[in-house]
């Protein structure tokens, strides 16, 4: 298919590949570069729709953290190994203490092989509602993402991606919504993990599109986490407000922003942005129930550029970053199949529990 410049293509997973009858990842490969994308994921039912951005090669990492674990999260990571063996790939799960909650588990993958499953299910003995977040390692790039369910709402969900861990001590939210409206009482939920293993203490500013910056502090432990209200790290009332935060520490950090609404039912999450920024851009993030959407602004540090490919049948790697002809994206979670496969190698998700409930579900990507 061709993309004409300033157009978008937007396709369900099950019309690109109607043959599929199980589940696995999608790769997109433009013969252009500064290319963006991003996928929404969604149930039969449309109780719940949420998407991210296509993973690419600056996204994907052999250190990654899952900034937001809770209620009923699934995880999903995808191995760019390019070894024809499996490699050990480790999943750890904290607290807010910094804490590991239960046992570290390690699966092995293939090369741009995964594995799905309920975080509740990879931690047996974890009690959930202590989980903040996630730690994955691995000795190549991964590309991780998680769907989070049952999350300050009752139906909705949101999806996070994975985010490298950097060396970044200042992190913004750029978008901030407290307070009612008619129709609607919107929450903004921040999160702030601690990367490091020594102690730090954290400024958060709140800046409002209308009055004084105010500023409140948070003590995290080595490897902690924070989440807590705007409307109680501030002290906020419930009149309408919206502003943006920047958070501020002495060592590594990164998070995320939440934002419910709990009267229709919507929720989104978006991980921090770096705090150099220079660009904006409007990216489409569901903070109502599927049926309406509302346009967060987000402001971005660079044009995305994407995976690059170089083919050649003695590589087992499928990814190569020195040619130039290729823009590569991963766009991850669909589900376009009935089946689940209990263990698949190469395009196909890797099951770690097999017999974790599945809901049907679709996948649409945006190429632009």
């Amino acid at each position: 298919m061709q993309i004409r410049p300033g157009e978008q293509i937007s396709k369900v997973a099950s019309e690109l590949f109607p043959d599929a009858a199980t589940d696995g990842w999608i790769g997109v490969s433009t013969d252009a570069e500064e290319m963006d994308a991003f996928w929404l994921t969604y149930d039969a039912e449309m109780t719940y729709l949420d998407g991210g951005e296509a993973a690419q090669v600056e996204t994907t990492g052999a250190d990654q953290v899952i900034p937001l674990v809770a209620g009923d999260t699934e995880l999903t990571v995808l191995c760019l190994s390019g070894l024809q063996s499996a490699v050990p790939v480790t999943i750890r799960l904290f607290g807010s203490d910094g804490s590991e909650l239960a046992p570290a588990f390690t699966e092995g993958l293939p090369s741009i092989g995964a594995l799905r499953a309920k975080v509740s299910l990879m931690f047996p003995s974890a009690d959930m509602a202590e989980a903040r977040y996630m730690r994955i390692t691995s000795s190549r790039s991964v590309a991780s993402s998680a769907l989070i369910k049952h999350f300050l709402v009752p139906f909705e969900a949101a999806v996070v991606n994975g985010v490298n861990v950097g060396t970044s001590m200042h992190m913004n939210f750029p978008h901030i919504v407290n307070g009612k409206v008619p129709g609607a009482n919107y929450t903004t939920t921040i999160g702030v993990t601690n990367l490091s293993n020594s102690p730090q203490t954290i400024s958060i500013t709140f800046n409002p599109d209308a009055g004084i910056p105010i500023v409140a502090t948070r003590d995290l432990t080595g490897n902690g986490a924070l989440r807590e209200t705007v409307q109680s790290l501030f002290g906020l009332t419930s009149e309408f407000q919206t502003g943006w935060v920047g958070v501020a520490g002495t060592a590594p950090i990164t998070g995320f922003a939440a934002y419910a609404d709990d009267i229709g039912g919507g929720l989104a999450a978006v991980p921090a942005t770096a705090s150099q920024m220079n660009l904006f851009a409007c990216r489409r993030v569901a903070v109502a129930r599927p049926c309406v959407q509302h346009q967060i602004g987000q402001r971005e540090s660079s044009k995305m550029r994407g995976l690059r490919q170089s083919w050649s049948k003695d590589q087992p790697s499928w990814i190569d970053t020195s040619n130039q002809r290729f823009s590569w994206k991963i766009i991850r979670y669909p589900s376009i199949g009935r089946e689940q496969p209990k263990h698949a190698a190469g395009h196909r998700l890797q099951e770690v529990h097999p017999d974790t409930e599945h809901v049907r579900s679709d996948l649409m990507g945006f190429v632009e």
